[in-house]
């Protein structure tokens, strides 16, 4: 038997796995159970689950692809915002122009401060996941105005 999975499945597995990133690298040691199901909550497919903790529920395979695309979700980051990039200190900031990393925080010369932020915000949590360094993204296209 062979699976085929795509770099977002992939990712989505590994963050499943190991949310706290580099964080908790013990973490990695979590095992993931991936089965075919006939009749799984989703339709017939392949499910995943933690291998030691079964009860806790599975997720189905193919959500994942949508779930992944984009970092942020811009569905709630006002219209004007461009960019959005995480701190270290898991702060997600927006910005009009691509700011570039200045020590331990994204900044732009002509735009020394953010003009959104996320913590700001009571109806919205910063879900990206891993290397503050590669948080950086720029609005996707139909986003866009």
């Amino acid at each position: 038997m062979s699976i085929t999975l795509s770099g977002h499945q992939l990712k989505s597995l590994l963050e499943f796995a190991n949310p706290d990133g580099d964080n908790d690298l013990d973490q990695l040691e979590t095992e993931l159970t991936i089965a075919f199901v006939e009749d799984g909550h989703s339709g017939k497919g392949y499910y995943f689950w933690m291998t030691e903790y079964p009860e806790e529920g599975c997720m189905f395979l193919d959500d994942l692809d949508q779930k992944s695309v984009n970092k942020y979700n811009w569905s709630l980051i006002p219209e004007h915002v461009q960019f959005m990039a995480t701190d270290e200190d898991g702060k997600a900031c927006g910005w009009l122009v691509e700011p570039r990393i200045m020590g331990n925080a994204w900044r732009h010369q002509a735009h020394l401060s953010a003009f959104f932020n996320i913590t700001a915000r009571d109806n919205y949590l910063n879900h990206f996941q891993g290397d503050w360094k590669e948080s950086l993204e720029k609005r996707p296209e139909e986003q866009s105005q």
